[in-house]
């Protein structure tokens, strides 16, 4: 029996692959990759043990659903990625459901195992996994912790603050600038004080119950908002208080990690620290040369890298970032050196990193406890789960059994130590940590879709269409709705509602929504293969079909280039589905206001498309994000870190290769056999692996991924003249046989 490992981020992926290969050096262990082609198992069975997050898998689901016939074990790490958020914002935790419910079907016999240190409610899940898999479940849950931590909040001197604040108003009232200048910025000084609570939560409001201690010899800068007030100057202060904790060369020892609310803030306080702690010189191990060496290679230029290298090839950064930018190379050796005892001691990173991650931190600073909320166009605080998941990387299991944490938080703290009296808004900082870290209600993110499109309809709710077009389809049943019901029926809040004799409210919920999909479907007759494949995937049934007729026209050129010309013109047909088909988010990310200003999702698609092929075709062709980034627009000399590449790349190319996965889905549905060619079957693969030939997608397999896009393209130069001439009609087998002989003949 095979085990199925989600984790939420690809950085957790990684980290639970290598603890497993170790743990179970017999067994085989495969772990997603952000360019997995979605075909990647082909006719193989999944090996031992699979490590992916639940998108890959519920994606996986869908393309080859009979491999999980014999998974006997799904194990969720970090589950609380299930729980219900702004019903708005994202699929993720959607998709987490449908993937537990979809594993229950596919794998009936398997196990199920959730895990989190957040959860507050295993008794809740336990009961309604039981319901899923009709076997007993049983909750465990424990408020013993491998380690012990002191936990901080930055606070102010009151009588600092009042000052800095009148010296801000009288030059405000005696200024012409409408902005505060600089010169009055450098002269926000303050001295940085941490109030520390002296027990394990901060569940007192005593006096005695806290310490309050200076942080810093100097007093930090804080900056000043539009309206002439003292604002925290979080990433600033944050690098300032980890610079110091480093100490002397002959002291440094504590590693420090800053939480970052974006990727900007994650650079902006690596590279203060930087600056702080001044240059280290750290030998690359073997290992860390070659994911250097890849990264180089990538990305075309080594000043566009995050870490900076020595005439003599030693590491001089001694503050790196980690976020969701990172080439896998870039983030596999910022990893690495903050792992060692000799390497750097500050790593800036974002969120993402609190999913799990275990790195040897023994300090965590969390530079504010707000993020800026577009939709709002104002701060909004961070859950209780989130700030509590970032303060648990201090201190780990097996590598420090102590640690510290310290917020930064997103207003001014003054405390006036005279009275006793503190800042409000330390007593809401407060109310998160005078909870144990178990503080989340894992609630069900379906149900305040359900209810919406029970009130509302699904008119205007994008995550409501897109549940509906997910819920599968029983084409071959007498009642097409059965899968769906059944589905629906065990969902968690069905569960809980059931319990509480609400049956109502489940019929109901279940009813609204059959009848929204059969309104958002239209008026058919029968439902059809085009119904039960969008439904796999979330795409509407017209695209398939109109796909479907787009198949009849092969292009004249039957490479890799030729179906991709195929498909853009496809696309550019029907631009306005376009921006249903990939991340919105993505675009906006890459194309900025220019493509935020248009609403229409035609003019969206045809501004998307014009760009975005150029940039494909160079990166099949094997050019550098270096090169791609000059295609992208960017003016010679101001390419900077590559941006826009890193964007395309990270963001854009895993989209537009589920997109070139369509095609071969509606094949595979209708029984195409006319279309035997590989470069289309394979096309996906292609696309996310940045290759122009299949000869290259099957060498990519053979080296195990043990090399960089770049690398591939010159090898395959070398062992092409040692490589048969492809057979009429080949399968892909074929086709990796013939590769594999031709560089065994080329390395000999």
């Amino acid at each position: 029996m095979n085990t199925i490992f989600l984790a939420p981020t690809l950085a957790l992926v990684d980290q639970t692959a290598r603890a497993l290969d170790m743990a179970f050096p017999d067994a085989e262990v495969e772990r997603e990759y952000a360019s997995d082609d979605p075909f990647g198992f082909g006719e193989n069975a999944l090996p031992s043990i699979t490590v992916m997050t639940p998108e890959r898998c519920l994606s996986l689901m869908g393309f080859e659903p009979e491999l999980f016939q014999g998974v006997g074990l799904v194990v969720f790490d970090e589950c609380h990625l299930l729980h219900a958020a702004d019903p708005e914002r994202g699929k993720r935790a959607v998709d987490a459901m449908l993937c537990v419910l979809n594993a229950a079907q596919l794998a009936p016999k398997a196990d199920m195992l959730m895990l989190s240190a957040m959860m507050s409610n295993p008794g809740d899940i336990a009961g309604w996994l039981q319901s899923v898999i009709d076997r007993p479940c049983l909750s465990f849950a424990m408020d013993w912790k491998p380690t012990r931590q002191v936990r901080g909040c930055l606070v102010y001197a009151v009588s600092e603050i009042d000052a800095l604040k009148n010296v801000a108003t009288e030059a405000r009232l005696s200024g012409k600038t409408k902005a505060p200048p600089k010169a009055l910025q450098k002269k926000m000084l303050a001295h940085a004080q941490g109030f520390f609570g002296l027990r394990q939560t901060w569940d007192t409001l005593q006096r005695q119950d806290y310490a309050l201690m200076p942080l810093l010899d100097r007093p930090v800068q804080l900056a000043l908002n539009e309206y002439w007030r003292p604002t925290p100057n979080a990433n600033h202060v944050a690098s300032a208080i980890a610079a110091a904790a480093i100490g002397s060369p002959s002291e440094r020892s504590l590693k420090t990690l800053i939480f970052c609310q974006t990727t900007v803030n994650a650079n902006s306080a690596a590279e203060s620290a930087r600056g702080r702690i001044g240059k280290y010189s750290i030998e690359l191990s073997s290992a860390e040369r070659v994911l250097y060496s890849l990264a180089v290679e990538e990305i075309g230029d080594p000043a566009a890298l995050f870490v900076e290298l020595s005439d003599s090839q030693k590491v001089t950064s001694s503050a790196l970032p980690h976020h969701a930018r990172l080439l896998p190379a870039e983030r596999h050796l910022h990893e690495s050196l903050y792992r060692r005892s000799d390497g750097i001691h500050v790593l800036a990173a974002t969120s993402t990193l609190a999913q799990g991650m275990n790195l040897p931190s023994q300090i965590v600073l969390i530079a504010g406890d707000s993020r800026f909320d577009e939709g709002a166009n104002q701060l909004e605080r961070l859950e209780a789960h989130e700030l509590l998941n970032a303060a648990g990387r201090a201190g780990r299991a097996g590598e420090s059994s102590y640690g510290f944490v310290l917020v930064i938080p997103s207003k001014v703290v003054h405390f006036n130590d005279a009275d006793g009296l503190i800042h409000a808004h330390w007593t809401q900082l407060r109310a998160i940590f005078s909870q144990g870290d178990q503080c989340l209600a894992i609630e069900d993110p379906l149900e305040p879709i359900l209810d919406q499109i029970h009130l509302k309809g699904h008119q205007g709710s994008e995550k409501g269409e897109y549940l509906l077009r997910r819920l599968p389809v029983s084409v071959d049943d007498a009642d097409a709705d059965a899968s769906a019901k059944l589905l629906l029926s065990r969902t968690l809040v069905a569960y809980k509602r059931r319990k509480a004799g609400d049956d109502a409210w489940v019929s109901s919920r279940v009813t609204s929504a059959l009848k929204a999909r059969q309104t958002l479907a239209g008026p058919r007759e029968a439902l059809d293969w085009a119904d039960r494949l969008g439904a796999k995937f979330g795409v509407e049934p017209s695209t398939l079909r109109s796909l479907r007729k787009h198949l009849d026209v092969s292009p004249d050129d039957d490479t890799v280039v030729g179906w991709i010309d195929w498909l853009f013109a496809w696309l550019r047909n029907n631009a306005e589905l376009f921006p249903r088909l990939v991340r919105d988010e993505g675009l906006e990310i890459l194309f900025g206001a220019a493509y935020r200003k248009l609403l229409e999702d035609e003019d969206r698609g045809k501004f998307a498309l014009k760009h975005l092929e150029p940039l494909l075709k160079r990166w099949i062709a094997g050019d550098t994000l270096h090169a791609i980034e000059l295609v992208y627009g960017t003016a010679s000399g101001k390419t900077k870190r590559c941006d826009n590449a890193r964007d395309f790349v990270i963001r854009l190319v895993p989209d537009l290769a589920y997109v070139a996965s369509l095609p071969e889905l509606v094949r595979r549905e209708c029984g195409d056999t006319h279309l035997d060619s590989l470069n289309f079957q394979r096309l996906s693969g292609c696309i996310r692996e940045g290759l122009d030939s299949v000869e290259k997608l099957a060498l990519f397999a053979l080296r195990r991924r043990a090399g960089a896009r770049i690398a591939c393209h010159k090898d395959w130069a070398r062992i092409e003249p040692r490589t048969q001439l492809p057979i009429a009609g080949e399968s892909w087998s074929d086709l990796y046989r013939r590769v594999k002989r031709g560089k065994e003949l080329s390395d000999a």
